[in-house]
């Protein structure tokens, strides 16, 4: 979205490699583009904002532990922990670490289940070795969903275009 400051002329996208990201998540994705090496165990959650990506990450959690956590388990992680407490975006590991592998990253145990956002021309050629799970949402459903939460998330002083522009540039960007 054209999101623009009126007082300082910024903006808090940033378009790169033809995908746009929120311009404080452009160091750490830069960062993950950069080091991160997938293992061929990994499973890759890959989605785009709004499109059933904590679903997912529950859904994709349950199955890849379910010979340590059955459904009727009375402490199974899902039931005190958010999905996105237990399948990070991967972007978030590098938040405030820079260089190889931040050390969380390592010490996951195998399959290491991690969520992205990004596309995959912007993801290290490791990722062709391990799992992508792919989920996708009808575009419109998944604009209009984008819509009602981008208020919540936009920094103070911001303003959103009106819905038509945010449509045209929803459509020429995402397809």
């Amino acid at each position: 979205m054209r999101l623009r400051h009126p007082n300082t002329n910024t903006y808090p996208y940033t378009l790169f490699s033809s995908f746009w990201y929120p311009a404080h998540l452009m160091a750490p994705t830069l960062a993950m583009r950069d080091s991160f090496v997938a293992r061929p165990t990994d499973v890759l959650l890959a989605t785009m904002p709004k499109s059933g990506t904590t679903w997912l990450k529950a859904l994709v959690f349950s199955v890849a532990h379910r010979g340590r956590h059955a459904p009727d388990d009375a402490r199974h992680p899902l039931l005190g922990t958010s999905p996105h407490d237990l399948v990070p975006f991967l972007h978030s590991l590098y938040q405030n670490y820079r260089g190889a592998d931040p050390p969380g990253l390592e010490a996951m145990p195998s399959p290491r289940i991690l969520a992205v956002h990004a596309p995959y021309s912007v993801l290290r050629p490791s990722v062709a070795s391990c799992r992508v799970v792919y989920l996708c949402r009808d575009p419109k459903d998944a604009l209009v969903s984008f819509w009602h939460f981008i208020p919540k998330a936009v920094p103070p002083g911001y303003s959103l275009p009106p819905f038509h522009e945010a449509f045209e540039l929803y459509c020429d960007i995402c397809y």
